[in-house]
């Protein structure tokens, strides 16, 4: 009797898995296309192609302030997106479960990625932030200031979400664990899956695969695990039901039509003419 209570308060893993290729897609338009494009275009460059690992932008005639805002454009989309998501869960507090944890995902995905690339490409002297640092006086005291910020907002990611993933996790064990781990191991292997999957797809360079996909992708959002390790392995102070992601085939139905999208649009890429260097 107890195993079937426990199965009929457990989500539904194919939906919650569903819901991780949604969130992984959205946060990658959001860093190259937004982030990137978005601002690439606003600041008088232009937009070559877009794919899930990279933004050719043609900006080399542009003051380098205005190129700095191109190469920081796609962690800053990232964070703020992150924030707005953060900001529509707790104000609109959507009572279903299953748009909950859409946007509960959606902010912590976005600003562990945030935090992930931040603490990453100073130190490591790739990608978006070592183009950034290039020319700067105090070069040193930029890079631990952009570690340090990439710590904190990780760490306050984790807080939140640490929080707020409890909300599903109910105040008993072993069915809490279970459920924090579903809630955020399952999403991470499924996006990181994918997103390293057809980063290889991509025309330009295969280290892109390393250095965006792994690095930022697998190592920035796998703050994730820590969320579901805490949320999982300490007692809830309520006694309440957890709520339930149910099973949706709408947004099964959806996530298998993304990655078909993903891997035949953004993973050779949208093209918009010219040649560029990829940020």
């Amino acid at each position: 009797m107890t195993d079937q209570v426990n199965l009929a308060q457990s989500s539904d893993a194919l939906t919650v898995a569903a819901i991780a290729v949604l969130v992984y897609l959205l946060a990658t338009v959001i860093h190259e296309g937004i982030g990137h494009g978005a601002t690439c275009a606003s600041v008088g460059g232009k937009v070559i192609s877009i794919t899930s690992v990279y933004c050719e932008c043609e900006y080399r005639d542009l003051p380098r302030n205005r190129q700095r805002m191109v190469e920081a454009g796609g962690t800053a989309a990232n964070l703020i997106f992150g924030l707005i998501f953060v900001a529509g869960l707790i104000l609109i507090r959507p009572a279903s479960p299953t748009w909950r944890y859409f946007l509960l995902l959606s902010a912590l995905v976005n600003l562990f990625l945030a935090g992930g690339y931040l603490m990453v490409s100073p130190l490591a002297g790739f990608g978006d932030w070592k183009a950034f640092l290039e020319g700067l006086s105090g070069k040193w005291a930029w890079t631990l200031a952009l570690t340090a910020i990439g710590v904190l907002i990780s760490l306050a990611a984790l807080s939140f979400g640490r929080e707020q993933i409890a909300w599903f996790c109910g105040a008993t064990d072993p069915p809490r664990s279970r459920q924090a781990w579903m809630l955020t191991a399952l999403p991470y292997a499924t996006g990181a899956l994918v997103s390293c999957s057809i980063a290889f797809l991509n025309p330009v360079d295969k280290f892109l695969v390393v250095s965006s996909a792994g690095a930022a992708t697998l190592g920035g959002t796998c703050w994730l695990l820590w969320v579901g390790y805490l949320a999982g392995s300490h007692a809830a102070n309520w006694d309440f039901p957890p709520a339930i992601v149910e099973s949706n085939f709408i947004l099964i139905a959806l996530a298998l039509a993304a990655v078909v999208a993903w891997a035949a649009l953004l993973g050779p890429g949208i093209s918009f003419g010219g040649a560029a260097s990829p940020h």
